[in-house]
């Protein structure tokens, strides 16, 4: 049995973030030269410095089950699934092959199709590994949880406070599970 892990994380350095982040671009890379097709490159949308906690693991398990179900339910050829446990957060990454325009289309349902999608970050990457942008489906940036404006200008100015966004996060995901939208958990 492994070690109990604590449900609100270690504290990663920007270094060890920037490292996870040339990891995975090298893992995105081996996966599309070995299985070709497009490939959705899943984590979760964790503000702070603890990206692996309770809350990050639940909200991946329940994206992972989303994904899955958009890929069974869409009859999409799945030629590999790996799901790597990280400090930086859960990885997860499934190639499959369909045209990533395609894909896109269907992975924005995942993440806009419910609230708490609003919390997943779920890139499709096409053979060359550019990862198509919500831009090319004429869709808004991302939102701020707590005010509407534009996530990106809140995280940047630090506008709201870290605890604030991580209990809106807590209370989406409770949310979710109120109304039986974990049902593939």
């Amino acid at each position: 049995m492994g070690a109990k892990k604590d449900p609100s994380g270690r504290p990663v350095s920007l270094d060890e973030l920037l490292e996870a982040r040339e990891r995975r671009k090298r893992k995105q890379e081996e996966l599309l030269l070995r299985y070709g097709g497009a490939l959705i490159s899943f984590m979760v949308n964790m503000p702070g410095a603890c990206k692996e906690t309770l809350l990050s693991r639940n909200l991946h398990a329940l994206g992972d089950a989303w994904i899955l179900e958009m890929v069974r339910g869409q009859n999409m050829p799945l030629l590999h699934r790996e799901i790597v446990e990280k400090n930086t957060g859960t990885e997860g990454y499934y190639c499959i092959g369909i045209p990533p325009m395609e894909l896109k289309r269907e992975a924005l349902k995942v993440e806009e199709g419910r609230p708490v999608g609003r919390l997943l970050d779920i890139d499709v990457l096409d053979q060359e590994g550019n990862i198509l942008s919500r831009s090319l489906f004429h869709l808004e940036k991302r939102k701020c949880l707590l005010c509407g404006e534009e996530a990106a200008v809140c995280a940047r100015s630090r506008k709201h406070a870290h605890k604030d966004i991580l209990e809106r996060m807590e209370e989406m995901y409770r949310e979710a599970v109120q109304a039986g939208d974990t049902q593939a958990i």
